[in-house]
């Protein structure tokens, strides 16, 4: 190096130092910053450093930074920890937690604009919350219900959906208005259905008109059954079919059977000439039919 360009050099530390700004390719480098420098093409590398040797560094100064190739992320020291803070929003949810409360008005899990909230196992689409409102569970977009439960595959049981509360009622599913059972194939139904307080018509199949009482809790009034309309009052019984009272009496065509069988507005019609009622006495039965002439026959036989 000659004397010109010592002289140089000397002369550029000595600004530097006198304006406290170093500037890498730039001879103007902002005053606000220690150090400017500019690239079109370059980038400025940070130290990388691992975890277990970030752990090592002795007394960082605050604001000390590294990039963390273990967590692939830049840190900075605080004054206490090392932290991530200063580069990452912190208003994301964290696969290990988050510790701040959470609002129901200002933070969300969730879409803020018109897309489809969709949650993924295995990078495989298994719960969606549509832009309407409706819940999916499973792949199939719906039209019109709440919430659809795809069975896991052909020929396999559908899952169960199971509401609890307090008092009131069990395990189950419970609506409190109108509720409808729809199955497009042939199947069955199994466990246990109930009804209370309000009715709908019965259309085509079985709706909560169809199968009612008019008591909350349990069935003390029996169990009914209703064709043509609902009763307007527990006292209603002009769309009574059949009625299963409280002790054991079955009316049909009546909604308050005095007997073990009452039968109202009909008659009990019998096809076979050889069968007729049975009746017991002590460990005796006897079949009482009727021949072609109309004269009741009484023949003894086994008890059922």
């Amino acid at each position: 190096m000659n004397l010109r360009n010592k002289i140089s050099l000397a002369l550029s530390l000595v600004g530097a130092l006198a304006f406290g700004q170093v500037g890498i390719n730039t001879e103007n480098p902002d005053s606000s910053s220690i150090i400017e420098s500019k690239s079109e093409n370059k980038g400025l590398l940070f130290p990388r450093v691992a975890q277990d040797q970030i752990n090592t560094i002795n007394n960082p100064a605050q604001g000390l930074t590294v990039f963390n190739t273990t967590t692939k992320m830049f840190e900075a020291y605080n004054g206490s920890i090392w932290s991530q803070a200063p580069f990452y929003p912190q208003d994301f949810w964290k696969i290990l937690g988050n510790s701040q409360t959470i609002s129901n008005t200002t933070n969300i899990i969730g879409t803020a604009d018109a897309r489809v909230f969709n949650i993924r196992t295995s990078n495989i689409k298994s719960f969606n919350i549509e832009i309407n409102g409706q819940v999916v569970v499973g792949d199939r977009i719906l039209n019109k219900p709440r919430m659809h439960v795809t069975r896991p595959a052909t020929n396999t049981t559908l899952p169960s959906i199971t509401l609890q509360h307090s008092t009131g009622f069990g395990d189950g599913v419970r609506y409190p208005n109108t509720m409808t059972l729809t199955n497009v194939s042939t199947g069955r139904i199994k466990g246990n259905l109930a009804f209370a307080n309000t009715v709908a018509d019965a259309g085509n199949g079985i709706s909560v008109a169809g199968i009612t009482y008019f008591e909350t809790g349990n069935a003390d009034s029996g169990f009914s059954f209703y064709t043509g309309g609902h009763p307007v009052s527990s006292s209603d019984t002009s769309f009574d079919r059949m009625k299963v009272t409280a002790m054991g009496n079955v009316g049909i065509g009546t909604g308050n059977p005095l007997a073990k069988l009452q039968v109202e507005d009909g008659d009990i019609y019998i096809t076979d000439p050889a069968k007729g009622i049975i009746l017991n006495s002590g460990n005796t039965c006897h079949r009482i039919t009727v021949n072609n002439s109309g004269t009741l026959i009484t023949n003894t036989i086994a008890c059922p």
